[in-house]
């Protein structure tokens, strides 16, 4: 369980890494009042490759609990 979650959000990780590195090329030379717009459509920009990845991710089965019946 816990390297499935530590490849899913490393997956994450490398989709907003991806995204950064292309940030400097949308905003240099831009002027100062473009800014919000420029940023606000990279922002969804990400969130939505956040959520297909997570969407297709979505089908994995979280394994069977085998741990004390205690709990």
């Amino acid at each position: 369980m816990l390297e499935h979650i530590r490849v899913h959000e490393g997956e994450h990780i490398r989709i907003f890494e991806e995204f950064v590195s292309v940030l400097p090329a949308r905003v240099v030379g831009q002027p100062c009042g473009a800014w919000d717009a420029i940023i606000g459509q990279w922002t969804a920009e990400v969130m939505a490759a956040q959520t297909s990845f997570d969407a297709a991710e979505s089908h994995w089965a979280y394994p069977t609990y085998a741990g004390p019946l205690d709990w």
